[in-house]
């Protein structure tokens, strides 16, 4: 059991990591040395994959955090865009 301290530090953690991938995001994400802007789901989608990098995430995870949980087919289509590049 997490008493307050450990879960208020587990937030604050969470805070800084977040904060991070969202600062590495916008230094790398570049091609042939220049900047390229992200849409807000690319960007949203970046910084799942990144937060979770050293987990196996399902199909459903991904799709459910970038596009909720009503997605539709055609929608399901456009992961496959945005993993490829």
């Amino acid at each position: 059991m997490i008493d307050s301290k450990g879960a208020m530090l587990i937030a604050e953690l969470t805070r800084v990591a977040i904060t991070k991938v969202r600062s590495i995001i916008k230094t790398l994400v570049t091609k042939e040395e220049k900047r390229i802007s992200l849409s807000k789901k690319e960007g949203a989608l970046l910084e799942f994959l990144l937060l979770h990098k050293e987990t196996i995430l399902t199909r459903e995870q991904i799709l459910n955090r970038a596009w909720g949980l009503n997605t539709l087919y055609r929608e399901l289509q456009k992961l496959g865009d945005f993993v490829a590049y």
